[in-house]
């Protein structure tokens, strides 16, 4: 991930949509143990180029399959993530 705020890296641009991915599965709740990772996470999707290029062009259709997930599937899969 990027050292400064200003800068954007091929590795933060490599980061996002494994960090998305996991959004859409609904396990954000992983990084609640890692709150640089959620400020890293919050300002990558405040910048207009991911905004553009991968946020807003999802839609619905994309979203779709997600839609169906478990509300919160985190307590099942906590106890694999950490205990590993």
């Amino acid at each position: 991930m990027a050292r400064s705020r200003a800068t954007f890296s091929l590795a933060d641009a490599a980061v996002i949509p494994y960090i998305l991915r996991l959004e859409l599965l609904r396990l954000h709740r992983m990084w609640d143990r890692l709150p640089r990772i959620d400020a890293w996470y919050e300002r990558m999707r405040s910048r207009a180029s991911v905004k553009k290029e991968l946020l807003e062009r999802m839609g619905p259709e994309d979203r779709a399959p997600f839609e169906k997930l478990e509300t919160d599937p985190w307590p099942k899969v906590e106890k694999l993530a950490w205990e590993c």
